[in-house]
């Protein structure tokens, strides 16, 4: 059982940070009033929890998902479940009891915070005592204990700005920790009513470093600008950015007045913008350019964006003008 816990927390961890346009990601919702948490790795593998606060338990299962989006498991409490997947979100019968968990966005006001930690926690009367944690961008926390005495309890409770998480377990029971790591290791104590205090040592999973691209060059007519990029490792939420109008506004003279950004894979088209306010998903794009660090756009400018989630592979952003030939700028970021 120890390491059927050690694949299930590993793939819950390795969700944080994958984006709405995929299937990957971490999915929350509720069987009647209780949490489920649901993660999908990018191996086609599912770790499903319930939170199970009514019986004092949390039941927990691996699966793996066919092509159709189905997945059957038995959890650990013996009983059966069937899931499928569908777009943003997960569906499944568990007990009698209809659910449906939605995918959490790579985008919120916690996303510098949103990482996965792994360690141990100190108890006087187990071996062992596994403890997991999982900010996600929304500020929401699932945090997970397993030892030999306790068994495996677990919970969805939240962070605030202080850095303070704290969640009901499914005993019933509050925990609390302060989330303040030092060089991706946190060394805080663990409180409850139920124990008191008891260290823990958490530590960060890590993950590469913000890429973020950017070429400007002469856009218009038979000028092309583009920019090559190779992702690796795992999907990426990707913010890419075909800017010239904004540019004119900071100052800039003789930009391009109405780039177009088209995405290629290979030589195939897979996405294409030109005036990212009519984008169906503006409002996020906005809210990640924020994230990442990157200049406002104008209100209602004529520069492209996409915000996309693209599997590991060779990419090419290109930008054309539809007006007189000006300079143009290509960026891509990496939303985090």
């Amino acid at each position: 059982m120890r390491s059927i816990i050690f694949v299930l927390i590993a793939i819950l961890l390795s969700a944080v940070g994958y984006g709405q346009l995929s299937p990957a990601g971490t999915y929350l919702g509720r069987l009647g009033t209780n949490d489920v948490v649901v993660g999908v790795s990018r191996s086609d593998t599912l770790a499903f929890y319930h939170f199970d606060r009514g019986a004092r338990r949390t039941e927990l299962g691996i699966g793996t998902i066919s092509a159709q989006g189905r997945v059957l498991m038995s959890l650990n409490t013996g009983r059966a479940l069937t899931l499928m997947l569908s777009g943003s979100s997960v569906s499944g019968t568990l007990g009698g009891v209809a659910f449906t968990a939605s995918l959490e966005s790579p985008l919120g006001p916690f996303a510098s915070k949103a990482f996965g930690y792994t360690g141990t926690m100190a108890n006087p009367v187990a071996d062992i005592n596994v403890l997991s944690l999982v900010i996600l961008p929304s500020g929401k926390a699932a945090l997970i204990s397993s030892n030999p005495v306790d068994g495996i309890h677990g919970g969805i409770g939240s962070i605030n700005a202080a850095g303070t998480v704290s969640v009901v377990m499914s005993n019933g029971n509050t925990w609390s920790l302060l989330l303040a790591p030092v060089e991706g290791v946190n060394n805080t104590p663990v409180t409850s009513s139920a124990f008191g205090s008891r260290q823990s040592i958490l530590v960060q999973l890590q993950r590469p470093p913000i890429i973020n691209i950017a070429t400007r060059g002469t856009v218009g007519g038979s000028a092309v600008l583009t920019a090559g990029f190779v992702t690796t490792t795992a999907a990426k939420v990707l913010l890419i950015r075909a800017v010239g109008p904004t540019l004119g506004a900071l100052g800039v003279d003789g930009v391009q007045s109405d780039p177009v950004l088209t995405l290629f894979s290979g030589s195939s088209v897979i996405a294409q913008n030109d005036n990212w306010g009519s984008a169906p998903n503006a409002v996020d794009i906005t809210a990640a350019s924020a994230q990442v660090g990157a200049f406002a756009l104008s209100a209602g400018s004529r520069d492209a964006v996409l915000l996309v989630t693209l599997e590991p592979g060779a990419y090419t952003a290109q930008v054309t003008g539809l007006g007189p030939t000006g300079d143009g700028l290509v960026e891509v970021y990496e939303v985090r």
